[in-house]
């Protein structure tokens, strides 16, 4: 090893770099991830909650965010559009 330091970056890294980070859906405190289907509450320094959607109270919290956004956007025929 010669000691000399690489400071090429891959293309990888600079692509990434450019990217805008993706930022998981939250509702009632929670936040919402679909790929792992679970809602997860984070009170720094205390707990970490995590509902599993198949769980009863995920079920319940699924009825509550579906109502909500039907309500929310049922004004510009969202449910028109299929999603229910």
């Amino acid at each position: 090893m010669t000691g000399i330091l690489n400071t090429k970056r891959s293309r990888s890294v600079i692509e990434m770099e450019n990217e805008t980070p993706f930022e998981l859906p939250t509702f009632k405190g929670y936040t919402i991830d679909p790929r792992l289907r679970q809602f997860r509450k984070v009170i720094p320094q205390e707990s970490i909650e995590f509902i599993d959607f198949d769980s009863k109270k995920g079920q319940e919290l699924l009825v509550e965010m579906r109502e909500y956004f039907l309500f929310l956007y049922d004004d510009i025929g969202i449910v028109g559009f299929g999603i229910v």
